[in-house]
């Protein structure tokens, strides 16, 4: 999810070595490995939007909830990716009636002790999935280039992200002397996002 390096012993350098196997694991789910396959047929890539839309409908209105409890915002507004996701998949399926709904097996959110770190771990995360968004754009129009990509779905939509991962990869690389941000819980809000992406894009996860 990330593509420059970053100081020793910073928070996101902390946190990215936290996070590691939960991200090989993702990356290694079946929805994301199918993506960039030049067999990818139409009925996997509509369920592979099923499956995000999945994750974001769990994920959002929990980030929503921290980032209304932030007195003091430190990176822009989240963008929500629900909707996006939805346009694509309307436009690629020509109906939304097929999308995934919550299931029980999703991991709950946690009881956070600390709001805002929390939330950024939640956001490091999500806009680090900005940074595979060109290699699944790319593998997609080389393989399947009559397929549509909605101007305003989640694939572009995800590109527009990059300056707020920047923001938020350098808020972690500074010392956070005026903030009351924490390793552990930055390390719980992106554990639980990550948890919650793995279990929507891994089918035996939700049975």
């Amino acid at each position: 999810m990330e593509n420059f390096l970053n100081p020793p012993d910073t928070l996101r350098s902390l946190l990215r070595a936290h996070v590691w196997p939960l991200h090989q694991q993702l990356d290694q789910s079946p929805t994301l490995q199918a993506l960039t396959q030049p067999n990818l047929d139409a009925p996997t890539y509509a369920r592979a939007l099923s499956n995000f839309h999945l994750a974001y409908q769990h994920i959002e209105p929990g980030l929503a909830a921290l980032e209304q409890s932030i007195q003091q915002p430190v990176l822009p507004a989240y963008e929500p990716r629900l909707p996006h996701i939805r346009k694509e998949y309307v436009m690629f399926n020509n109906s939304d009636s097929d999308l995934a709904e919550p299931g029980a097996a999703l991991p709950p959110m946690p009881a956070f002790l600390c709001p805002l770190s929390a939330y950024l771990g939640g956001r490091y995360v999500l806009e680090g999935a900005s940074q595979g968004t060109p290699y699944v754009i790319r593998a997609l129009r080389n393989h399947h280039p009559a397929w549509p990509l909605h101007p305003e779905g989640y694939w572009h939509t995800l590109l527009t992200q990059v300056p707020a991962w920047r923001q938020l990869c350098h808020l972690l690389d500074t010392p956070q002397n005026d903030r009351p941000v924490t390793l552990s819980e930055l390390k719980h809000g992106a554990t639980w996002v990550f948890e919650s992406f793995i279990a929507s894009l891994t089918p035996s996860t939700r049975h």
